[in-house]
């Protein structure tokens, strides 16, 4: 996806596209994911809509479900493994959006991670963890269940204790609690929970 009119999906192991989908012709893709309970595919749009296209409905029809609940730019679009129907959305105005596809076309609540420029979002699929970056120097590590901010990560570790550069990307490892956070400074860092003593 991207500024296409189309979304396309690709075969990896035959590396060729099997299908390309109608997406907008007006905004661009932000962000993907697929829905893992069906044959789905969910995209984040820079006017803040979120769609659902069936990848087995001819490639003009294939637009199934539009949400509307987002104020701006989506920064990115995540599936939960564990729970069907489940979703969590973050955009560049700063809010995180819980969804649960199955209970209407609104989120099922909000949270106000940062006051604007949130340019990453990351979830961990074991743990009850998000976290999110800032354009404004600093990741703040929240809980999903209850949307507190346990941790806000702003300077690095070591003897100069250096500010961190402004967050480009965050990924969670896939089976552990690190996290992995890239800047525009070119530095990339790596945390992990520590033990408290």
């Amino acid at each position: 996806g991207g500024m296409s009119s189309l979304l396309r999906l690709w075969d990896i192991e035959c590396q060729k596209c099997i299908s390309a989908i109608t997406a907008s012709p007006e905004t661009c893709i932000t962000a993907m994911a697929r829905e893992r309970s069906s044959n789905c595919v969910l995209a984040g749009f820079g006017d803040g809509s979120l769609r659902m296209f069936d990848e087995r409905l001819p490639k003009a029809n294939a637009t199934v479900r539009t949400l509307y609940g987002h104020p701006s730019w989506i920064v990115n679009v995540h599936s939960d493994p564990h729970a069907n129907h489940e979703l969590i959305t973050g955009t560049v105005s700063g809010s995180i959006d819980f969804w649960d596809l199955r209970a209407g076309n609104m989120p099922l609540r909000t949270v106000e991670a940062h006051r604007k420029n949130m340019t990453a979002l990351a979830v961990n699929n074991h743990a009850p963890l998000l976290a999110c970056g800032s354009h404004n120097q600093y990741i703040k590590i929240i809980e999903t269940v209850g949307g507190t901010t346990l941790n806000t990560i702003r300077y690095h570790d070591g003897f100069l204790a250096m500010r961190i550069g402004p967050v480009s990307c965050l990924s969670f490892h896939p089976n552990k609690v690190i996290l992995a956070a890239g800047a525009t400074d070119s530095i990339i860092s790596i945390y992990q929970a520590g033990k408290k003593s």
